[in-house]
């Protein structure tokens, strides 16, 4: 979601207004930033890897957090189940529910992660010239049309567990009449740390939308499959400064303590996740969408060929890219085992 309410009059920190589907546009080059999982001559479907993000790292740090605290605190609530006959019934059990609302809360938080519904990848509709995203149940369903709405490169601090940065994403918004009040918007892009990708992937969808398909550049190969297909996503689009295309470390010793400092933080909550998106329901589309978005025939759309390595590291047998996650996985698992543990322990060194 944008943060204002009102589209400003001009560019500035906040972002840059980009020109509209028919405006003239200053040339430059042609690309999909990564952002298109599927296109066709039925519409185009784009990547939704960072909107499910905190499903993964729901589901971890409520069960985990939620049972380590339950052990933490279960000398306490030991002493209080049987201190009733001198604290008072009453008193009591107030303590030990008051104990065991940590768990409650990370298990509500963890059920939540894992039965809620995941949302569909948001998509363009060739056929009705729409923008579409699943807003949650209030919502529903949110449509933009493209030969109307205004294209908005969001500029936002970007802050996780492994730093801050620079984020930007692409929006499209629909104004009130007569006024530049946002009356609907859809979130088109993942985050990424470059504007100027999201500048060219707007004029991508634009020339989709009204040229022939052989005067676009082929598309990025997304077709992840296999049992370490969540793995090179991850590698694709979380860390695609950091790994190049044959999924190696990019050169730098810099650029592998980055890699590392942030994957092992990030490893339990993608694995959780992948282990979610494969068990969750997702809304359908509505009856037109679908209908609009149903193409049988053969794709005129060029697409680059997966590399060898690209292919190996989907199957899971691409050597280097299986030793650089086990490697995560080991640390990773040493991390929060860790804290988990130690925390118990303190708990009990404490408390007994």
């Amino acid at each position: 979601m944008l943060p204002f309410q009102r589209l400003p009059e001009r560019n500035g920190l906040w972002g840059v207004i980009l020109p509209r589907l028919g405006e003239e546009r200053e040339p430059g080059p042609l690309g999909e930033a990564g952002q298109i999982a599927r296109i066709d001559p039925a519409g185009v479907q784009f990547v939704r890897i960072q909107r499910m993000g905190w499903r993964g790292a729901g589901w971890v740090l409520g069960a985990g957090g939620g049972l380590m605290a339950a052990l933490m605190f279960a000398p306490l609530l030991w002493s209080f189940l049987h201190a009733g006959h001198r604290l008072g019934p009453v008193v009591a059990a107030s303590m030990c529910a008051i104990l065991l609302l940590p768990l409650l809360a990370g298990a509500l938080t963890a059920y939540r992660a894992r039965t809620l519904e995941l949302p569909p990848p948001v998509v363009l509709s060739r056929r009705l010239r729409r923008f579409y995203q699943w807003r949650g149940n209030r919502e529903g369903w949110v449509s933009v049309a493209a030969d109307t709405g205004t294209a908005v490169i969001q500029a936002a601090a970007v802050v996780t567990q492994a730093g801050g940065d620079m984020g930007y994403r692409l929006h499209v918004v629909e104004f009130d009449a007569g006024s530049r009040a946002i009356r609907k918007q859809v979130a088109i892009s993942e985050v990424v740390s470059d504007p100027d990708e999201l500048a060219w992937l707007w004029d991508f969808l634009c020339r989709y939308l009204d040229e022939a398909p052989e005067r676009l550049p082929a598309v990025r190969n997304a077709g992840f499959e296999g049992e370490g297909a969540w793995l090179a996503r991850a590698d694709r689009y979380l860390f695609s400064g950091l790994v190049d295309g044959e999924h190696r470390l990019v050169p730098g010793r810099f650029n592998a303590f980055r890699f590392y400092f942030a994957a092992v933080l990030e490893y339990w909550y993608l694995r959780c996740g992948a282990w979610i998106e494969g068990k969750a329901s997702t809304p359908a589309y509505p009856p037109d969408l679908a209908d609009a978005m149903r193409w049988g025939g053969a794709n005129p759309y060029a697409r680059e060929a997966a590399s060898p390595a690209q292919q190996a590291a989907s199957r899971g047998d691409l050597d280097h890219f299986r030793r650089r996650w086990r490697i995560v996985a080991v640390l990773s698992t040493l991390l929060y085992g860790g804290i988990f543990v130690g925390m118990i322990a303190i708990g009990w060194l404490v408390l007994v």
